[in-house]
């Protein structure tokens, strides 16, 4: 989980799906019909030490390149326009 679980009409709820193996993951964020962010940031783990990662938004198909560190310390910033919505990325490693 990246976010801890709530049944609030307004919070965003996210979570990480790592494959250490494939270097490779994703990433559902969901934003409840009442949150008045349209914007969450999230930190992820599990990522190695040194490499970069390619995330794909799998609705709007842009790619972004970020370092582990960047997404450890900083986070990923998801933006849902939609209440309630969902944003589904896809990373892999690509060093």
């Amino acid at each position: 989980p990246l976010t801890s679980y709530s049944t609030e009409p307004g919070a965003w709820m996210a979570w990480q799906f790592d494959s250490p193996a494939e270097d490779k993951g994703m990433i559902q964020a969901f934003r409840r019909q009442e949150s008045p962010l349209e914007t969450a940031r999230f930190h992820l783990s599990g990522l190695k030490a040194g490499a970069s990662y390619a995330i794909r938004d799998l609705d709007s198909g842009k790619e972004s390149r970020h370092t582990a560190k960047e997404l450890i310390e900083t986070g990923i910033e998801v933006s849902i326009r939609s209440q309630p919505g969902v944003a589904i990325l896809a990373y892999r490693r690509i060093e």
